[in-house]
Parts: structure tokens; C-alpha cells; sequence
């Protein structure tokens, strides 16, 4: 089978115009990315309460906290399945340096990783003591997975460093 010339210009411009559109929306992302980032590591306020659907925009499916060293979802959490396969696919490599929140919809996994520092760390659900309880927003119950309807993080202070906590208000 012989190709014209004609065909091979369209073919060539259907892969340029494809690859346009994949980098833009590429941009787009990491973007956005970028933007969750900064927002929770300089403007989020101790003490503030920020429901997830804010800040990324997806109203339906669920978010996750991965705790450093946590390089998968418990199997009990839905859409973990679909969590999982991502993180393994995407080459995740859980470490002491960072946490991340993952997000799922139907049909995406993303992925938002944050490096420990004493400006911003994580505290997991089982480590909140009795001092950090005090300092929690009324009605706020820690989690490590929710639905992003009611998905919501804080910020605290204790001994000098600032945790972000994800929950429910109840």
C-alpha cells in the first residue's frame, strides 16, 4: 500500500496537533499541581479549614494521605484497588522525606507530593495526642482516606513545626 504525500502532511499534522494538546494539558496539570502545592505549604493558615474539592476542583471520588514509608492504599479503603495499580505504575517510591495525597476519580488517579520540613509535615490519625486534639477545628475528625464531598485539611502548630491534617468535619 502506497502512502501520498497528502496523507502522510495529515498524518504528521494529526501527531503535531495531538501532541500539542497532550503538552498543553500537560502544562495545565502540573500547573495546577503546582498551585495545590503552594497554596497548602505558604497561604494555608493554622487552623484554617480547606475542604479538598477547593482546592483541586474534583468534587467526586476520594482522597488518601500517604504517610512517608507508605507506598500503598489498605486494601479496605475503596478505589483502592484503582489507587494502587497508579502508584505502582507510576513508579511511586515511598520514602522518610516525603508524604503525598492521592487523589481518585472514576477514571484518574493524581498524585500531589510534598517534601517533611519543619514548615510542613503530616500527622497521621494515630499519632494526634491529647495537645494536638486541642488545637483541632470543633467537630473535626481526623482520617486517612475520605470521600471528596467531605474531605477536608488543617493546619496545626505543636513543638515548633507546622502539621497539615486531613478529616471530616462531622
Amino acid at each position: 500500500m502506497r502512502i501520498s504525500p497528502l496523507s502522510i502532511q495529515h498524518i504528521l499534522l494529526i501527531n503535531f496537533l495531538f501532541i500539542s494538546l497532550a503538552s498543553m494539558t500537560g502544562c495545565e496539570s502540573k500547573e495546577k499541581d503546582q498551585m495545590i502545592k503552594e497554596y497548602i505549604q505558604n497561604d494555608l493558615k493554622v487552623g484554617q479549614v480547606v475542604r479538598v474539592t477547593d482546592l483541586t476542583k474534583v468534587t467526586h471520588g476520594m482522597v488518601c494521605t500517604l504517610y512517608p514509608y507508605q507506598s500503598y492504599i489498605d486494601e479496605k479503603v475503596p478505589q483502592s484497588v484503582h489507587i494502587n495499580a497508579y502508584l505502582k505504575a507510576s513508579g511511586y517510591i515511598a520514602d522518610e522525606s516525603h508524604w503525598a495525597f492521592v487523589i481518585a476519580e472514576t477514571e484518574t488517579v493524581n498524585l500531589y507530593q510534598f517534601k517533611r520540613s519543619r514548615n510542613l509535615d503530616i500527622l497521621a490519625s494515630h499519632e494526634i495526642q491529647s495537645e494536638h486534639k486541642t488545637k483541632l477545628p470543633e467537630h473535626f475528625k481526623p482520617a486517612n482516606c475520605a470521600s471528596l464531598e467531605n474531605a477536608v485539611v488543617t493546619k496545626i502548630e505543636s513543638k515548633n513545626r507546622f502539621f497539615l491534617i486531613m478529616g471530616e468535619i462531622e
